[in-house]
Formats: structure tokens, C-alpha cells, sequence
């Protein structure tokens, strides 16, 4: 998969400080017995197996286990409503890939 994008990126967790799983490679875990967390993307401009992408916007919302790397995480995928259906399959490919 090819791809070039600039943008903004925000991060936010459950945890009581910074997230220890993103800041220790999922080594650490999660504050309390859920990880529940936000990923948001906004594209500026930039394409993804030439498709282009730029102006749309992608948000991961999760719920995972304390220690991030037992799997069991529950995730939805939210894309701008405006995106053609071949932008949204870009999108999630990208952000889930």
C-alpha cells in the first residue's frame, strides 16, 4: 500500500497521564481494567493508493484490554460522511492497516 498524507493527528486516553501503552510500544499497560481511546485523523492533503484523501477526516474509537497486547479490542471507525465510498475503503484500510 502506497501512501502520502499530511495533516493533523490527536490522541486521547482513559488513563489518569500520558497513554503508557502508546508511549511504551504496548509494553505497559492501561491505568484501569479498560483502554478506551480516541485516534483522530484530519488529512490536509495526500492520497493512499492513489486515491485521494485530502480533506477528510477519520476517528478510531477503542475499548481494549489493561495490557493492549491480549487482543479482544472493540473498535469503530468513524469517516467523514462527504467521502465517496472508495475514499472510505482507503481510509480504513490505512488507519486499521
Amino acid at each position: 500500500m502506497a501512501y502520502r498524507i499530511r495533516g493533523t493527528y490527536l490522541e486521547n486516553c482513559s488513563c489518569d497521564f500520558a497513554c503508557p501503552c502508546g508511549a511504551s510500544n504496548l509494553v505497559a499497560p492501561a491505568t484501569y481494567d479498560r483502554g478506551r481511546l480516541l485516534l483522530a485523523f484530519h488529512v490536509g492533503d495526500g492520497d493512499v493508493d492513489g486515491v485521494d484523501v485530502g480533506g477528510k477526516s477519520v476517528a478510531v474509537f477503542a475499548d481494549t484490554p489493561k495490557q493492549m497486547t491480549d487482543g479482544g479490542w472493540r473498535v469503530g471507525v468513524f469517516v467523514d460522511a462527504d467521502a465517496s465510498e472508495e475514499q472510505r475503503g482507503q481510509a480504513a484500510l490505512r488507519v486499521l492497516g
